[in-house]
């Protein structure tokens, strides 16, 4: 008898190895059908791809369009994304387990749908697929989101430059980032995949563990995918893809931003904003005021008690 087709659903945490996944293991996992996204438009690291990768979202535009309508289209029904995903895997299932992977599925900016919504969009198309997710201390995923977009929270794409102690207050506070703002709270996101998925389908992973248990973090993605974890800890040893951009390029970038937003050119910030290699000089490590470091512990403190009494860690 056939063996039931096998879904794995990478779902992010965004800011939490991602990439790094995504770009140096996932493409070289013998015997799966990787259906992952395969970055090549980072702000921050190479965009380059690497050979030999086994990957369908190089050569077959429709998995953009897919992962596009489950995260951000809501006019796409789930009926279409079904019919859509339907037409699109009959062509690529070599193998009897399929790999999918999007950080965007648990991401609140960026996206037009909120997470509670993609989890039922992705087990309407997906209902048995087994879910992973990693995720990030809230305060180092703050810093990793600013570094990337250092510009109000409220309007990342096209709003003014900030500091990051404003960041934070602005996302701690702002009305309307009330979505963000639960995205960070592990704990309802982890019972909703249970509730949805069942327990024993959903693996939970820290972002730390990449540098403290790099074996327990590597023993996971072995289990799921029937390696070793030596292969896995091979492709992911000293691996570190979007390493964030560094202050100075940073400032680039906000001046540019003034710039614009005042409706002035500015040669020399457009002459030095070509100089990517900027990018990859030292990060800063951005400082928070003790208000703002008192009202972020005080905000996540009750859901980082729950986080652990959940997972017993």
């Amino acid at each position: 008898m056939q063996n039931k087709h096998r879904y794995i659903f990478h779902i992010g945490m965004p800011k939490a190895a991602s990439t790094t996944l995504q770009k140096r293991l996932f493409p070289f996992v013998p015997h799966i059908n990787n259906m992952a996204l395969y970055p090549t438009n980072n702000i921050a690291g190479s965009n380059a791809v690497q050979d030999n990768v086994n990957s369908v979202y190089l050569t077959d535009t429709r998995l953009f369009d897919f992962y596009k309508s489950l995260h951000n289209r809501p006019e796409v029904t789930t009926g279409e994304l079904a019919a859509k995903w339907a037409e699109l895997s009959s062509q690529h299932q070599r193998y009897n387990t399929t790999l999918l992977s999007h950080e965007a599925m648990t991401s609140a900016f960026f996206s037009a749908i909120s997470v509670p919504d993609k989890l039922l969009r992705i087990k309407s198309v997906f209902p048995d697929c087994y879910i992973v997710l990693i995720i990030r201390e809230p305060r180092d995923w703050l810093m990793s989101q600013y570094t990337d977009h250092p510009f109000v929270p409220t309007n990342l794409g096209g709003g003014p430059p900030c500091t990051f102690d404003t960041w934070v207050n602005l996302f701690l506070t702002e009305p309307g980032l009330e979505k963000a703002r639960e995205a960070l709270n592990y704990h309802q996101l982890i019972s909703r995949c249970y509730g949805m998925f069942g327990e024993s389908k959903v693996t939970v992973l820290k972002f730390d563990w990449l540098r403290s248990v790099p074996e327990r973090f590597c023993n996971s993605w072995a289990e799921l995918f029937g390696v070793s974890a030596t292969f896995v800890a091979e492709h992911l040893s000293q691996q570190h893809e979007n390493r964030g951009l560094s202050g100075i390029y940073n400032k680039l970038r906000q001046r540019q931003r003034k710039h614009i937003l005042a409706g002035l050119n500015a040669p020399l910030t457009s002459k030095l904003w070509a100089l990517h290699q900027l990018k990859s000089l030292p990060k800063t490590q951005y400082a928070l005021t003790a208000s703002t470091e008192a009202l972020l512990s005080d905000y996540y403190a009750e859901p980082t008690i729950k986080l652990k009494n959940l997972m017993g860690w």
